[in-house]
């Protein structure tokens, strides 16, 4: 589940089969935006292949998280205010974030979501 580049969850997982690799005991999984990104950068034109994977990303999008603003705001001060109680998976966050947050979006932006995915996948990969 984590991306072999960025080190936090893949996002729309890749599983790399690469000469290069072969040697790894387990299996190369990066994310399709980092894939892209590398190549990119890295003009990495190798023999390379990669496929998606779709069981992986079904269960990336059920994992359960809380509101990103809430999140936030409890790293911020850490007293009992909950504003927000969604908790919902990841496939519904963008929706609840549009829709129905409770939490102004002009207070926060999305530096505070990118941080709460890092914490929430340091999370996951801690205590469960």
């Amino acid at each position: 589940m984590i991306c072999f580049i960025c080190k936090e969850i893949a996002n729309y997982p890749l599983e790399i089969i690469c000469p290069e690799h072969e040697n790894m005991n387990k299996s190369l999984i990066v994310g399709k935006n980092c894939l892209k990104k590398f190549l990119n950068d890295y003009n990495n034109n190798n023999d390379c292949k990669y496929h998606n994977m779709e069981l992986l990303q079904l269960q990336i999008n059920n994992l359960i998280v809380k509101c990103p603003y809430q999140f936030q705001k409890d790293l911020e001060t850490p007293k009992n205010d909950q504003i927000c109680n969604f908790k919902g998976s990841i496939k519904e966050i963008k929706d609840h974030l549009n829709n129905y947050c409770l939490f102004k979006k002009n207070q926060y932006n999305q530096v505070y979501y990118f941080i709460y995915i890092l914490y929430l996948y340091i999370y996951i990969f801690i205590y469960l």
